[in-house]
C-alpha cells in the first residue's frame, strides 16, 4: 500500500525493499532518492557480481559506494570477494 500512494516507480520499490537500513526505511527517503538508470544498473550489476547491497550516491565529479553486510562472517565474505576482483 505504501509502495502504490508513494507512486514508487519499481525500481525504487526494490531498492526501498532492499535496503536493510532502519533510518532508509521511510517511504520519504525512497521517494526523495531518485537516481538515474545509469546508476541503478551499476548497482545491480555490482550487487549481482557481489551478492552484497550495492548504494551508490553520486555528487558532481564524485561520490560513494556502499556495500552492506549483515554479520562479520558476511564482512570477511565481501572483503575475499573485493580481494579475487581487484
Amino acid at each position: 500500500e505504501a509502495i502504490v500512494e508513494s507512486k514508487l516507480s519499481v525500481r525504487d520499490a526494490e531498492q526501498w525493499v532492499k535496503d536493510d537500513r532502519p533510518e532508509a526505511k521511510t517511504m520519504d527517503t525512497a521517494v526523495g532518492s531518485r537516481k538515474s538508470a545509469d546508476i541503478l544498473a551499476l548497482e545491480k550489476e555490482i550487487a549481482d557480481q557481489t551478492g552484497f547491497g550495492v548504494d551508490i550516491r553520486h555528487k558532481g565529479k564524485g561520490g560513494q559506494v556502499r556495500l552492506s553486510y549483515r554479520s562479520l562472517d558476511d564482512m570477511d565474505r565481501l572483503l575475499s570477494v573485493l580481494r579475487q576482483r581487484l
